[in-house]
């Protein structure tokens, strides 16, 4: 769930001229592949301002396609439901 949510962001980042911050998601060398984690701290502001936005479409994308190109579409509406507090969460922390 974790790289498939990334890549799509990257995915959207990539389109929308982010180049670098979607090669740093994506890096399958970089500590962000290998230890599954991604610290928003560590990224400049601008960055995090285009990465919350970028997800934020992801998840747009997501609930507009549904769960019809998913192998067991049954988990759709608890993945969608997981995304939506990750969402919510990173949110939270911009706020603060």
């Amino acid at each position: 769930v974790f790289r498939n949510i990334l890549n799509r962001t990257a995915d959207i980042l990539h389109e929308q001229g982010h180049k670098s911050l979607a090669h740093l998601i994506t890096d399958e060398e970089g500590v962000i592949r290998l230890f599954e984690m991604l610290e928003l701290a560590d990224l400049a502001k601008e960055d995090r301002i285009c990465f919350f936005n970028a997800l934020q479409l992801c998840y747009q994308r997501y609930e507009s396609e549904g769960p019809n190109n998913w192998s067991a579409p049954e988990f759709f509406p608890g993945f969608m439901e997981h995304f939506k507090e990750l969402i919510a969460i990173i949110a939270a922390e911009e706020e603060a």
